[in-house]
């Protein structure tokens, strides 16, 4: 469904900005290049990288510790 995966890619390309994930962010650009041009070969080579990449970010976020304490 190319429509999903434009939609999906988008969404990634925002939250991969926000986290600072440059690397993935890069390759959700890409994915979402692919989904326009509705290249499966494309989409399908970009897939290994992107589950590395989001791995690495999903385990990063479950190293840092949660805050605790603050101002007031």
């Amino acid at each position: 469904d190319w429509d999903a995966l434009r939609e999906g890619s988008h969404i990634l390309i925002s939250l991969a900005g926000s986290a600072g994930a440059l690397s993935l962010q890069t390759m959700a650009e890409a994915l979402n290049t692919a989904a326009h041009a509705q290249d499966g070969a494309a989409a399908h080579a970009l897939v290994p990288g992107l589950v590395a990449e989001l791995d690495a970010l999903i385990a990063l976020v479950r190293a840092t510790p949660v805050p605790t304490g603050g101002p007031g």
